[in-house]
C-alpha cells in the first residue's frame, strides 16, 4: 500500500458528511405521508425510506419540495463514489488491468445510477 500525504484522499470522507447533511436538511422540507401513515406529517427516520424524499409528490399527495435538495445530495453522493472508485484502485496492490476495470466500472455505474 502507498503511503501518500494527499489531501484528495479525504475527498470521499467530506463528500459523504456533506451527502448525509444534505439529506438532513431535505428531510425537514419533507411534507408527510409514509407506509404506515399516509396523514402523517413530515419525514419518519422509522417509517419512511430515503428513497421518499426522491420522489415528486410525498406518500400524502402533496407536492414534495425535499425533492430538489435530496437530488443535490444524491449528485454530491455519486460524485463522491465516482472519486472513490477512482482513487482506491491507486492504493491497492492488484494489476493495472484490475485498477481499470474499478475505475472505468464504478464511476459508469454511478453516473447510471443519477
Amino acid at each position: 500500500m502507498k503511503k501518500t500525504n494527499n489531501i484528495w484522499v479525504l475527498a470521499p470522507v467530506l463528500g459523504t458528511i456533506i451527502f448525509v447533511m444534505v439529506y438532513i436538511i431535505a428531510t425537514f422540507f419533507y411534507p408527510g405521508g409514509s407506509q404506515v401513515d399516509k396523514n402523517s406529517i413530515g419525514f419518519s427516520w422509522i417509517n419512511n425510506y430515503w428513497c421518499n424524499l426522491l420522489n415528486e409528490n410525498a406518500i400524502n399527495g402533496q407536492h414534495n419540495p425535499a425533492k430538489p435538495i435530496a437530488m443535490a445530495g444524491m449528485l454530491v453522493l455519486c460524485l463522491t463514489l465516482t472519486f472513490f472508485w477512482f482513487l482506491f484502485p491507486r492504493y491497492i496492490n492488484i494489476g493495472k488491468f484490475a485498477k481499470r476495470t474499478i475505475q472505468i466500472s464504478g464511476t459508469l455505474s454511478l453516473f447510471a445510477t443519477l
